[in-house]
């Protein structure tokens, strides 16, 4: 009986580090993800600031910045 209870918890032990690894791996491609969408989304403002600039200096009319605008937003 002592023999089974050790290699009861040796198993319970290796499993429980395998699921620790995964769930730190997980977390660790949890926080890229919301670091990479952060990005992204920080180049959609900058490029809807340029969108802007362009439309008061008339190079691009108000109908072609709302379509950017609205195609920027369905992004974010």
């Amino acid at each position: 009986a002592s023999q089974a209870s050790k290699e009861l918890r040796s198993q319970a032990k290796k499993e429980r580090e395998q699921l620790q690894k995964r769930g730190a791996k997980k977390i660790s491609d949890g926080i890229a993800a919301a670091k990479s969408a952060t990005s992204n989304t920080e180049e959609d403002l900058v490029t809807l600031q340029k969108l802007g600039k362009l439309r008061k200096s008339g190079v691009i009319t108000e109908k072609e910045f709302q379509a950017k605008k609205k195609k920027i937003l369905g992004r974010i």
